[in-house]
């Protein structure tokens, strides 16, 4: 996508898991195929911890439509949502509407009488889409009634398709996809696989071991890091010894973006070198969380971010400046609600 570049590969066996994308998927590989997705969306709104008068995580239901939705504490902040709506537009570009940032917060007021959130206390909105199975009765079934389960379909072609799920089912739902793509693999290849998916024996990738975690504060505290630069670094788990060996080499890069934002500059240069980050969006929305915390959503710091970035990159003053427009819609977007 970035570069227009299109190749060729070669596989015995594909599998599609691309969520909401899904459908699209099916379509290439076989045109006219039955739609097989209910997308809905599920919106969210960030507010300071302070402002939602509770310190712990707690049902919040809306009056309106008796939904139950949560408030979860985050940090500095608290995490209100979700909504559960029918989705027909962009898949790349959703985001939190006027009518759900209202629904949230009647709901979170109603819980909590005593915040009296409005929408000028919100730091941060974001919306995720659901590829829910397709049932019977269309979209006469209230979104939130939608089954969660999960199904895996078969094309013609071989094409294994894994729909619907949740977040908090996808280790299983990965599992079953895995044991079944090993069996077809064996059955109709002879292909050497495994019998079963061997990864819930394995340590999540980045898990750091003890000595990791005193190493890293040791030298955090050489560098007389801040206790908020700390805690972003132990995030990263292993990669945070990676980040601070990058500080050995560049001294400058163990400066702050900000006084405000408690990432430093090495975090960038990592997450361009080593994370597959290729655009300021990357970096701010994907590979931390300062679009969500920051009380400007990182708008202040995205030119330090480009500029750190452009000397992995690459990129001219003009292609800088791309980024940061891009960022800036980015921003836009998720501050709809406000029209």
């Amino acid at each position: 996508m970035l570069s227009g570049d299109e190749f060729d590969v070669e596989a015995r066996l594909v599998i599609n898991a691309a969520g909401a994308w899904g459908d699209r998927v099916c379509e290439l590989d076989e045109p006219g195929a039955p739609e097989k997705l209910h997308l809905t969306k599920g919106s969210h709104i960030m507010v300071p911890r302070g402002r939602a008068k509770t310190e712990n995580a707690m049902p919040v239901v809306s009056p309106s439509d008796d939904r139950m939705m949560f408030l979860i504490p985050r940090g500095h902040f608290s995490l209100i949502g979700t909504t559960d709506i029918y989705y027909h537009e962009d898949l790349d570009r959703p985001f939190a509407t006027k009518d759900e940032v209202e629904y949230i917060l009647e709901a979170a007021n109603c819980a909590l009488p005593r915040a009296h959130l409005d929408k000028g206390d919100i730091i941060s909105t974001y919306s995720g889409l659901r590829p829910l199975v397709m049932q019977e009765g269309g979209e006469d079934v209230a979104a939130s009634a939608v089954s969660r389960e999960h199904r895996i379909y078969e094309g013609h072609s071989g094409l294994l398709t894994i729909a619907g799920g949740k977040l908090t089912t996808s280790r299983s739902m990965a599992e079953e996809m895995v044991d079944m793509a090993a069996r077809k693999l064996l059955k109709e290849h002879g292909v050497r696989a495994v019998t079963g998916c061997r990864t819930k024996n394995n340590p999540i990738l980045g898990t750091p071991a003890p000595d990791t975690v005193a190493r890293v504060r040791a030298l955090s505290t050489k560098l007389s890091f801040d206790d908020d630069i700390l805690k972003g670094l132990f995030k990263q788990g292993t990669d945070a010894l990676q980040v601070l060996a990058m500080i050995d080499k560049d001294a400058s890069l163990a400066g702050r973006l900000s006084p405000e934002v408690p990432y430093i500059k090495a975090q960038v240069r990592f997450a361009a070198e080593s994370e597959m980050a290729y655009t300021v969006d990357d970096f701010l929305v994907r590979r931390t969380e300062i679009y969500y915390t920051a009380a400007d959503q990182g708008l202040s710091v995205a030119p330090i971010v480009a500029d750190l970035m452009a000397q992995v990159r690459g990129w001219d003053d003009k292609e800088k400046a791309r980024q940061l427009d891009a960022y800036r819609e980015t921003v836009a977007l998720s501050r709809r609600y406000l029209e």
